[in-house]
């Protein structure tokens, strides 16, 4: 883990701070939207229809007209017009349109605009009204174009009959007699028939009776429609460009509430989107926002109290209500709510009074008004230009010390200029007012009323008169519980189907309530811990304050009192707060491999690991010289017997090991040195003031403090954890590594055993080493006492009796030794002991960390190391990576909720709209399919909703948001239209369905598109033709087919999602037919197979049970048909598309399913990325890669740069020509400002799409020369056909001449096969790739002159004027050298033949076999000669292994060698037959 949490390179997709998104979208665009198409095809219908879904305004020109007038802001001359009964005139009418269009409830809702522009030129032209829309202020996110057929639209408009007492309009189905009595025949069903059914049929009964009455207007009459709709196509019918914006589909609800007491608290819970989620408050308050834009403070009514975008706002008044509603937007945009700045500032001289008013006018950009005279009033009533844009209009004006009068005061009143805010200087240590002149005290007070503000201070109300437009926090009350709990009883009572409440079903009560409350910015962690201590100290509920509509939990009540004081200091802004680093408390009994983990994971996260213990022994080591403790304390090694060894063989060592037992006795420890040898020795606990040297220290220096730490063995008791509870030190988690008490003595024992017997063997050889020292002092002893005086035998006598009675005794004195059994049984005991010690401590300080919150996770310590390390790192893991989130809370909701906070403006949608953010990050690029198979679950993460397509994604998102949310935003989704094509039995419509129900593609076979426009348009031109043919049982031709295509594809899922046409085209017509509709696939699949398969596939479905009822044509004399028609026309389809369009893919159909829709996806997905990124680096202005968009070659002629198809990159970094039209793929061309580029390779593409503007003009180094300057490659034909002009330099390479540094050796004779023209010379060369070189730089080899020493020509010789041996070497050396080399290595021996005469055999028959001149069926004979002569050359061998010495019998003979004997023998008289 690094010293600090590496930040996103990412940016935020959506807007983290809640006021700046609801700064942007009140900045944003409002949807608008342009409905254009032929007269009478339902224009004003779809306007109408979207206006109301989008809840837009609509404008209309006769909706418009009748709008106005109902309003009465019609001008007064179309009034007259009107009441005259006359026409208004276009002119009038537009001006209307643009009039509206810019009205400040257009500017909020926006608009849908029908019939502008319009037909008429009367006024405009059809390109001068276009040019009206282009310039208007919201310009048109859509234009949506109106498609129809001319015949149907002329057959519909002109069946059209109008009831003239009414003006109803009647469509042909509704008074034709032939079609009703049609209708009758459809309905005529008297089993099912209902009441609603006979309704229906009276009514129709009593509608034809009207039949009579029903006229034709003018203009529905046939030819006068089509006399409009060729209008059309002739002045305003042309292509439109559209484009893709992102928008924000937010709407604006307004609601009315009643008066309440409590204002702002009742107004939150009424009329409720959803029980949790309440109306919040602004930072308004209950002033008026339009009050204050015009710059007065005035409280609102709250009977005139609304909502927008989730917060309350209550206005003051009717009017301002009004203006309101019709668009918020310029009295919410910051800088508001700022105060108007209308100040009034009193104080004797000295007082710094004019400083006061200098501070103010400087932070409000107002101006000073110092000792303002009555006739100067009039100056504060102008609007001051120097304030900050959108600044309210009235104020900007600090008056010093005025008014000093009642006549003043009324004279500001007259004026309207009353002040907002009065400061009246006092002195702050006596509380006594510096200014205490009677008139003016007894007029504030008078006045007091009528002032919003009135402060009594010093200079630091510069910060207090603005605070009312703040938002404000203050403590969890009563109140604030008993709402909580109103909402959980509601939403407990709720029918919604809330997945959230499932989940939580099996919590206890307070846990959901928890898990529900909206948390603020830093979770349940202290904020003011945070901030001040870089600390995560969960807070307590107890201690709770509520800022902004969020709960805050804090550690003591000191600190609610700090973060009251300033909260926006400890609040997240513009992103997340910066979380400290992960520290984790590892607990454990001695023996649980807490150590070995903890070291394992602090290389693993980066981070220190810091062993308690350890870091004590450092601390005494100095001293101590070794460490000491209860893991160090070893059995007594120093035994009796080693002791008297000692004394027998010398004192020196045991008087240094006394000196150093001294030395140690000396040393001298402090108090602290004190305390932690006693913790250390006997486990006792530190006392807080040792602690305060050690443990804060690892909180809040570095490199702790950036970096992190896994604390090993402490807490070990509950006063050190109630120590680090007091000192506000909390670790994120605490680990506990359970162990059992056989688990302890299993890992413990044996260690301590196999020691106690390593001394106890130590001890066995003391004690014999000493014996064998006594006994060889006796021995030396003997020998001296007989080499010595007769007088000293009688005292050595007696030293030796002496020693003999000492050892005698030592000997029966010897204490009892310690049993294997015994010493283990005292071993257990220990480890016990210590581990119920240790264990009680750990439990306790559990009981501590649950009072202070902190996380406790249980891991089983008796399984393998391996498998404890990494339940342990499973629990740190997300600690680590989900960091940046670990203070963001999500919060799970109902589709239809989310929908209805979707609709009300409650929560934002999030840039990534229904799209998965999850998938999205996994490299997800189709948008998956949204129908009832696949349910959204959406989350609330700030102000903004997210959708997921999955549970399991929605849990991915709510553990770490923030990783999901820094990413780019989705592209634009684009209709994705793919073809799959295939032998039958491979596999098209399972890979079609897939795309379908994964995806929302429409699957479209040629049956499909015919039955679509059948059963939707039967009575239209095309309809009625495709029932001509089928009702005659006629195939339906290929050009009504592709037409009923044409019409299906722009169903309304096709034209937005995309289309998978299966199993077409299948000729070479149909794909013409295609061309020329312009349908053309982005991708065509081809599912290859072979024959086999197919039938072996058709066997499978005929075995299988879902076989449908009716009968299937899939025998196999059908299937064998169908496989050949489509292997007849296949190759041509393919060629064609390959050298078009570039966008054929052939997939191996044999493999399984699976792997089938994984290539598909990853080919279609490729083609879907390419196309959005070059419509987004096309929007952006740069330059885009054009491989795999269909493309064709006539497309890339038209539209080539100013160096067609020559690189120009390499032209500008190297001057080479590099012609790229030697392949017709569009790997590497590009396209920038509308033109494409061809490049040589990925590495010269780069370049021109990093910086395309420095490779073409006007940057560009070098221009492309002119077409006469320009190498053309020549074939042999052309240059045959340029006969007499001869080649230049007498036909030598000048590549190779040049190259050679023009040495006579580099002289080479040009291949007419590799010819070029250049400045209409003729140039051969000896290579394609010399050839390729002067292509690239003709400049640098054209112009060569050759020396005046040539090499002399070379004539051709004939090969039969070759000597013999020359002869040989130039027509069969090659041969001939093959030949003998298989002999050599063969070594044949013929039976019965001599080696050389086999050898010249062998090289015979191989020469004939081989010759490229000779037949087919001749070259076949002599192979299978030299294969039988092969054969029998080894029987030599065979024999000579397997013959015997000895006669044997046949059954022990090896298999075959009596066949082989024979034919060895019967070769004696077949040798002159074979030759």
């Amino acid at each position: 883990m690094a010293s600090q949490e590496e930040k996103q390179s990412q940016p935020f997709t959506d807007i983290f701070n809640e006021d700046e998104a609801e700064k942007s979208f009140l900045l944003s665009k409002p949807a608008c939207i342009i409905v254009l198409g032929k007269p009478c095809s339902g224009k004003k219908t779809l306007a109408g229809k979207l206006a109301q879904i989008w809840k837009c305004i609509l404008i209309e020109g006769k909706q418009t007209l009748c709008l106005e007038h109902c309003i009465k802001f019609i001008i007064p001359f179309c009034q007259e017009l009107l009441y005259k009964g006359q026409s208004i005139s276009e002119e009038l009418v537009t001006e209307m349109i643009l009039k509206k269009i810019e009205s400040p409830e257009v500017a909020h809702f926006g608009y849908v605009l029908s019939g502008f522009p319009s037909l008429s030129e009367e006024y405009m032209t059809v390109s001068q009204q276009m040019e009206k829309i282009r310039n208007l202020k919201l310009k048109p996110d859509f234009l949506i174009n109106i498609k129809c057929s001319d015949y149907d639209l002329c057959q519909r408009v002109s069946g059209q009959r109008q009831r003239p007492d009414s003006g109803e309009i009647y469509q042909r189905n509704q008074w034709d007699p032939s079609l009703i009595e049609k209708q009758k025949k459809n309905r005529d069903q008297p089993e099912e028939e209902n009441e609603e059914d006979e309704a229906e049929a009276e009514e129709m009964e009593e509608e034809v009776k009207m039949i009579d009455q029903l006229v034709q207007r003018p203009e529905d009459m046939l030819e006068n429609i089509k006399e409009r709709v060729g209008l059309y196509k002739d002045t305003m019918l042309r292509s439109l460009e559209t484009h893709v914006t992102s928008y924000k589909n937010c709407i604006c609800i307004y609601f009315r509430f009643n008066k309440q007491d409590e204002l702002l608290r009742v107004l939150s819970s009424f009329k409720l989107i959803a029980p949790r989620y309440r109306w919040r408050r602004s930072r308004w308050g209950p002033v008026c926002p339009v009050a204050l834009k015009n710059g007065d403070i005035v409280m609102g009514n709250p009977e005139l109290a609304v909502s927008f975008l989730g917060k309350m706002y209550v206005l003051s008044s009717p009017e301002a209500l009004k203006m309101f509603m019709l668009n918020p937007r310029p009295y919410l945009l910051p800088p508001m709510p700022m105060p108007p700045c209308k100040v009034l500032v009193f104080g004797p001289p000295l007082s710094g009074r004019t400083t006061v008013c200098k501070l103010i006018a400087n932070k409000y950009k107002g101006k000073v008004a110092e000792q303002v005279r009555r006739y100067e009033i009039e100056k504060l009533m102008k609007k001051n230009k120097d304030r900050f844009p959108g600044a309210p209009e009235k104020g900007g004006w600090v008056v010093d010390n005025f008014p000093l009068s009642e006549g003043h005061w009324s004279a500001l009143s007259e004026r309207g200029l009353l002040p907002d805010t009065v400061v009246c200087l006092k002195d702050t240590e006596t509380g006594v007012l510096l200014y205490s002149e009677g008139p003016v005290t007894s007029l504030l007070q008078s006045k007091s009323k009528s002032i919003s503000n009135l402060f009594f201070g010093g200079i630091n109300i510069l910060i207090t008169f603005s605070e009312p437009f703040k938002y404000r926090g203050w403590e969890l009350s009563n109140e604030d519980l008993d709402e909580e709990a109103e909402d959980l009883a509601a939403e407990a009572e709720a029918v919604e189907d809330n997945e959230a409440e499932e989940e939580e079903n099996e919590e206890d009560e307070e846990k959901a309530k928890e898990k529900k409350r909206r948390m603020g910015d830093t979770k349940h962690f202290c904020p003011v811990s945070l901030k001040e201590d870089y600390v995560l100290y969960p807070g307590l509920p107890e201690h709770a304050v509520k800022y902004q509509e969020k709960i805050y939990y804090f550690s003591n009540p000191e600190y609610i009192d700090q973060f009251l004081k300033n909260p926006e200091e400890y609040v997240a802004h513009n992103e997340p707060l910066q979380a400290p680093p992960l520290r984790v408390c590892l607990l454990g009994v001695h023996g649980a491999g807490k150590t070995a983990c903890a070291r394992w994971l602090a290389d693993k996260f980066g981070i220190f690991h810091i062993q308690f213990k350890e870091y004590l022994q450092e601390l005494l080591l100095p001293k101590t010289k070794e460490k000491i403790g209860l893991d160090f304390v070893e059995e007594p090694e120093e035994d009796d017997y080693e002791i008297q060894l000692q004394e027998l063989q010398g004192l020196p060592q045991t008087t240094t090991e006394t000196e150093d037992e001294e030395s140690k006795q000396e040393v001298e420890f402090t108090d602290e040195e004190e305390a932690i040898k006693a913790s250390l020795m006997d486990a006792q606990p530190l006392p807080p003031e040792i602690l305060d040297n050690i443990v804060p220290d690892w909180w809040k220096k570095e490199p702790f403090r950036s970096t992190g730490f896994i604390l090993d063995g402490f807490p070990r008791t509950p006063d050190e954890a109630q120590y680090l509870s007091e000192q506000g030190l909390c670790p994120d988690i605490a680990i506990y590594i359970r162990i059992e008490e056989s688990d302890v003595l299993d890992r413990l024992l044996p260690p301590r055993l196999k020691k106690w017997k390593e001394r106890q063997e130590k001890k066995a050889e003391n004690k014999k080493k000493l014996k064998d020292l006594k006994a060889k002092i006796r021995v030396e002893d003997g020998e001296n006492d007989e080499g010595s005086e007769e007088e000293d035998e009688t005292a050595n006598e007696d030293i030796e009796a002496i020693l003999e009675e000492e050892f005698f005794e030592e000997e029966e004195e010897e204490p009892e030794e310690e049993q294997e059994a015994d010493a283990i049984e005292r071993m257990q005991n220990e480890i016990l002991e210590r581990f119920e010690s240790e264990r009680g401590g750990i439990e306790g300080v559990q009981e501590e960390l649950e009072k202070i919150s902190i996380p406790l996770a249980e891991i089983n310590g008796s399984r393998k190391l391996r498998i404890v390390r990494y339940q342990v790192y499973c629990k740190l893991n997300p600690l680590v990576e989900n960091r940046r989130s670990i203070f963001e809370k999500c919060y799970p909701i109902s589709l239809p909720l989310a929908q209805k906070m979707l609709v009300f403006s409650y929560k934002f949608p999030s840039s990534f709209g229904q799209w998965d953010p999850v998938k999205l990050k996994e490299g997800e690029i189709i948008k998956p399919a949204q129908n009832y198979e696949n349910t959204l679950f959406p989350v609330i993460h700030r102000q903004y909703v997210y959708f997921f397509s999955s549970k399991k994604n929605r849990e991915i998102f709510m553990n770490d948001p923030i990783k999901y949310i820094c990413q780019p935003k989705p592209k634009p989704p684009l209709p994705v239209k793919i073809a799959i094509v295939g032998p039958p039995k491979s596999g098209k419509t399972t890979v079609a369905k897939k795309f379908e129900s994964a995806y929302g593609l429409r699957r479209l076979s040629m049956g499909d598109a015919i039955r679509f426009v059948l059963n939707n348009q039967p009575e239209s031109e095309l309809g009625l033709q495709l029932n001509w043919h089928l009702h005659r049982g006629l195939t339906v031709p290929d050009e009504l087919a592709i037409q009923a295509l044409d019409v299906a594809l722009l169903d309304q899922v096709c034209s937005t999602t995309g289309v998978v046409i299966d199993g077409y085209p299948v000729t070479k017509k149909q794909v013409n037919l295609l061309e020329s509709a312009r349908i053309i696939p982005v991708k065509i699949i081809e599912l290859e197979m072979d024959a086999k398969e197919v039938f072996r596939r058709a066997l499978l479905d005929k075995e299988s049970t879902d076989r449908p009822s009716y009968p299937v044509h899939d025998s196999p004399q059908i299937l064998a048909i169908k496989n050949s028609y489509y292997r007849q026309h296949i190759d041509a389809i393919r060629t064609y598309y390959n050298k078009e369009r570039q966008n054929w893919c052939v997939i191996d159909a044999s493999q399984s399913k699976w792997w089938i829709w994984d290539k598909v996806l990853q080919e279609v997905q490729g083609i879907v990325k390419e196309i959005q990124i070059y419509l987004e680096r096309v929007r952006e202005g740069k330059a885009a890669s054009i491989a795999d968009l269909c493309i064709t070659p006539e497309e890339l002629q038209y539209r080539l740069g100013e160096f067609e198809q020559y690189c120009p990159v390499s032209l500008a970094d190297k001057g080479e020509l590099v012609d790229c039209s030697v392949t017709s793929s569009l790997q590497f061309a590009a396209e920038f400002r509308a033109h494409y580029y061809k490049m040589a390779s990925q590495e010269e593409l780069d370049k021109f799409l990093n910086r395309p503007e420095i490779y073409v003009p006007p940057l560009a180094p070098r221009p492309l020369p002119p077409q006469n300057k320009l190498p053309q490659k020549l074939t042999a034909a052309e240059v045959k056909a340029l006969f007499p002009k001869s080649a230049e330099m007498q036909g030598y390479c000048p590549v190779t001449y040049l190259d050679g540094k023009q040495r006579y050796e580099s002289l080479v004779p040009g291949n007419n096969e590799y010819a070029a023209k250049y400045q209409d010379k003729l140039y051969v060369f000896e290579s394609e790739e010399k050839l390729l070189k002067f292509m690239r730089l003709p400049e640098k080899y054209w112009n060569l002159k050759l020396p005046n020493k040539l090499p002399p020509v070379r004539e051709p010789i004939l090969l039969t004027a070759l000597p013999m041996a020359g002869y040989l070497e130039q027509g069969v050396a090659t041969s001939l050298i093959k030949a003998l080399n298989e002999v050599g290595c063969l070594k044949p021996k013929f039976p019965f033949l001599s080696v050389r005469r086999t050898a010249l055999l062998f090289v015979a028959c191989h020469l004939k076999a081989y010759n490229a001149r000779s037949p087919a069926h001749r070259r076949q004979m002599y192979r299978r000669r030299l294969e039988r002569l092969t054969e029998h050359c080894e029987l030599i061998p065979y024999l000579g292994r397997e013959m015997p010495r000895e006669y044997m019998e046949p059954q022990h003979r090896p298999l075959g060698f009596d066949l082989k004997l024979q034919t060895f023998l019967s070769l004696k008289d077949y040798t002159h037959s074979f030759i």
